[in-house]
């Protein structure tokens, strides 16, 4: 508590809203970087052909890269975009300095960045799960964790989630994740419905018991 008042000097930072600019996105990452205050961004990294993405959320830090992406031996271009508007807050490049002076803030970034590797770790356990549908709905209430709303009907989420994007997520083809929502549709565990909206119905998938098939995914 004795730091608050220095922290909220420290953190007096400029708030910009971006719409659909990848390069002014990748200014921001390559200075201070920036804290994602409301919407959906998307990092990609393409690799050997292929591209991984992770979806960042409000409250998400992203910092300049260090040399695992930038000069490493192996060679991965990042980049980024934006599912609609974003509101973001823009780090100083002595944010390094600061967080030496206030360890309650370095604290709160360090507890920021874990649960980013944590949900990062979920989205690769999902991608090695088998079947492409169990897959989608795991990654569909993933997601919901963080963007998700209550309702009478369901577990409404709200993103713009093309089926593309679906498919970099998972790591699947598109037409096959076509056909998996159909049939995830017509099995009434989830609802496509307009302006971007998906709804959950049922539960979520669960980890499966079989201690052989540890970490895998499973309808119930």
């Amino acid at each position: 508590m004795e730091q608050l008042p220095a922290v909220r000097r420290a953190l007096r930072v400029p708030v910009t809203t971006i719409t659909r600019s990848h390069r002014q996105l990748g200014l921001l990452v390559g200075t201070g970087g920036f804290v994602l205050l409301d919407g959906l961004v998307i990092c990609r990294l393409a690799l050997a052909g292929s591209v991984g993405l992770e979806p960042l959320g409000p409250g998400d830090i992203v910092l300049p890269a260090t040399s695992e992406l930038d000069g490493g031996p192996l060679p991965v271009e990042q980049s980024w975009t934006t599912a609609g508007t974003v509101r973001l807050a823009i780090l100083p490049e002595a944010l390094p300095r600061l967080l030496v002076r206030l360890p309650g803030l370095a604290a709160a970034v360090m507890e920021r960045q874990q649960r980013r590797a944590e949900r990062a770790r979920v989205l690769q356990a999902i991608a090695t799960v088998t079947r492409v549908d169990v897959r989608i709905l795991a990654l569909l209430w993933h997601l919901a964790g963080r963007w998700g709303k209550v309702t009478r009907e369901g577990i409404l989420l709200r993103l713009p989630l093309t089926h593309r994007v679906l498919a970099e997520l998972i790591g699947a083809r598109r037409p096959t994740v076509t056909t998996a929502l159909g049939q995830l549709e017509a099995r009434g565990a989830l609802s496509r419905r307009p302006r971007d909206e998906w709804l959950l119905l049922g539960a979520p998938p669960a980890a499966h018991d079989d201690a052989d098939d540890a970490g895998v995914l499973a309808l119930p």
